[in-house]
């Protein structure tokens, strides 16, 4: 207690001015206000504090990048001081110390595990993933088939979809559905998102209360050994396969040929992990395309017809380069911008301290301050978007031939969204989730019209899009929808895909 104490007197000794935000509670600060939607609350406080604001959360001061500017001009221009990665005493013991990108400090490290996965994860990668996503994707319409038109709440079907897509791009070991691996990763996943919660880290906003951490790291350490045995298992297959020419292209696969991915076993292992983790986000996304398929079936419609006259009903579609569907595109833009599944992404901190000045002000933040960029603001209070709150897929018309994962590393101001972050820190399979979106949501439009369940009176129940359960990520409202054939060669050529 005595070190805490002398810590914090000398740090308050220490001149820094940070930017403006609400004022809070003793103790507490800002975390009473901030309610169960954040994202929401930080663009609202926003208007009045202006595009870079400070809250405080317990203990802790938290620096939100509100705005374009303030993420141009902080993660992207001086993205050398503010792309570091926090110390958290829970990921910090998952990801043994920073392993595995996600959790990794910016130095040498970090630079070859996000060339190594860069390389793993290229265009040229994702193309030859294409027919393990193609499998996946039949797999999870048969399913959406064998309902007959029944309601469903989506989310768990595309949830198991996409985990199981990701295991067999990852590792290149087909996954059926009910596979007691499936079963693993997805309890693995639940049981990973329960820790990493916001209420399990009540030590990370009060340090005082870090004597409590300890049997919460010891869990989190079990769970991720378990996981991590796991992984070696199928590692060991797949070297095998490599050994005897059998293998299929994955992402392992292409890490353990490469001579200059230089990482131990174990390294990739957490590289393996970043993969699987994405999975929650783009079921998410997928749920939250459903709803707002429903809501607007004129869009809905518009996509169908021009996913049918590219590839006819008599055959599944295939997506490769020739394929040209303009208006789909635009629909996936908009719905990342829309309704971004990941409202935050990880957060930053700065690498060393660093006085700056943002909107005519001259601001001065200590070394480790924690910094979160709020998407939901940069899509939501931009002047960029007319009507940011109507979902219009027309507004992307003009870069609609255009890749979002390619504009994400083109010119900032260019760019249709930023959903995949920027900078050092954005997103490396952000070719692989475009990918997976758009080869899942191009088969379901193929095979099914989308509407909602209706009620006793034949009302339908609708479903707000933009409505979220906040957990680790903004999970779509839970709902109700159908999924009816839309001709009648759908489940002959399900069954034979």
């Amino acid at each position: 207690m005595v070190w805490v104490l002398i810590y914090w007197l000398r740090r308050s000794k220490r001149k820094y001015r940070y930017p403006p935000g609400p004022r809070g509670l003793p103790v507490l600060g800002n975390l009473l206000q901030v309610g169960n939607l954040p994202w929401e609350t930080f663009t609202e406080w926003g208007k009045t504090y202006g595009g870079l604001i400070t809250v405080k959360m317990g203990m802790k001061k938290w620096v939100i990048v509100n705005s374009p500017r303030a993420m141009k001009q902080l993660i992207m221009d001086r993205g050398a001081l503010w792309s570091d990665r926090p110390q958290d005493y829970v990921t910090d013991n998952y990801a043994r110390g920073g392993m595995g990108l996600l959790f990794t400090k910016l130095g040498p490290k970090y630079n070859l595990y996000r060339q190594v996965a860069w390389k793993a994860l290229s265009k040229t990668a994702v193309d030859a993933y294409q027919p393990l996503m193609d499998y996946e994707a039949s797999v999870c319409m048969r399913t959406l088939a064998q309902l007959d038109g029944a309601s469903i709440d989506p989310y768990v079907t595309f949830d198991e979809c996409i985990i199981r897509t990701m295991i067999t791009v990852a590792i290149g070991q087909i996954m059926e559905p009910h596979d007691p691996a499936v079963q693993t990763v997805v309890h693995h996943h639940e049981e990973m998102k329960a820790e990493f919660s916001f209420t399990r880290r009540w030590p990370d906003l009060f340090p005082l209360l870090s004597f409590l951490s300890g049997k919460h790291v010891k869990r989190v350490i079990a769970k991720r050994d378990r996981f991590e045995a796991f992984w070696q298992a199928r590692i060991n297959t797949l070297k095998q396969s490599i050994k005897e020419g059998s293998d299929v292209p994955c992402f392992a696969g292409m890490i353990l040929k490469d001579p200059a991915a230089k990482i131990s076993e174990i390294e990739l292992i957490q590289l393996l992990n970043l993969i699987i983790a994405a999975s929650d986000t783009t079921a998410t996304a997928m749920t939250s395309l459903v709803i707002i398929l429903a809501s607007h079936p004129e869009i809905q419609e518009r996509a169908a017809a021009e996913i049918e006259e590219v590839f006819g009903t008599d055959a599944l579609p295939h997506l490769d380069d020739s394929v040209d569907l303009p208006y789909m595109s635009c629909v996936l833009k908009e719905l990342l911008r829309y309704r971004t599944p990941n409202y935050f992404g990880a957060g930053h901190a700065l690498a060393k301290d660093d006085t700056f000045d943002f909107e005519g002000q001259t601001y001065s933040l200590p070394k480790d301050t924690f910094v979160l960029t709020n998407i939901h603001a940069l899509h939501m209070a931009n002047a960029k978007y007319t009507n940011p709150w109507q979902f219009d897929p027309t507004r992307h018309e003009s870069s609609a031939q255009v890749p979002s994962s390619t504009m994400a590393k083109g010119p900032f101001d260019e760019r249709d969204h930023y959903a995949f972050g920027t900078g050092r820190r954005a997103c490396t399979g952000m070719i692989l989730a475009e990918r997976e979106l758009l080869t899942l949501a191009v088969r379901m439009l193929w095979a099914f019209r989308i509407a909602f369940a209706t009620d006793a009176d034949g009302r339908e129940i609708k479903v707000d899009p933009l409505g979220a359960v906040y957990e680790s990520f903004a999970h779509a409202l839970p709902c109700q929808l159908h999924f009816y054939k839309r001709h009648e060669g759908v489940d002959a050529l399900l069954q034979s895909a």
